[in-house]
């Protein structure tokens, strides 16, 4: 039950997140989440992650409401949940730049 929970959720943040507008340093950003989720680096995770919510709290509420709701049900404390949730972030990011225009592949 938890983990068809878990799915319904990353694939919802995971939209939420490849909408994110093409301003900002995305790949950067990904890059900087996937370092901190690798080395399970909890502070530099949550201080990545308030900066995130802090650059989209006007433009994409749904996002902030979103990323709030699903750390209240998965603790960052356990590692697999800080896992989880890096990689959904990465993974957003990641897509919504190749959304956003730019060259695409085929």
């Amino acid at each position: 039950m938890q983990e068809d929970s878990w799915k319904k959720d990353s694939k919802k943040l995971l939209d939420y997140m490849s909408k994110l507008s093409k301003g900002g340093n995305k790949q950067g950003l990904a890059y900087r989440f996937l370092n901190a989720v690798k080395s399970k680096n909890k502070s530099e995770f949550e201080w990545l992650l308030d900066r995130l919510l802090i650059a989209n709290a006007g433009e994409h509420k749904e996002l902030v409401q979103e990323i709030v709701r699903i750390i209240s049900h998965y603790p960052l404390d356990y590692s697999e949940n800080l896992e989880r949730i890096g990689h959904i972030i990465v993974l957003g990011l990641i897509s919504g730049n190749a959304n956003s225009g730019g060259e695409q592949n085929e």
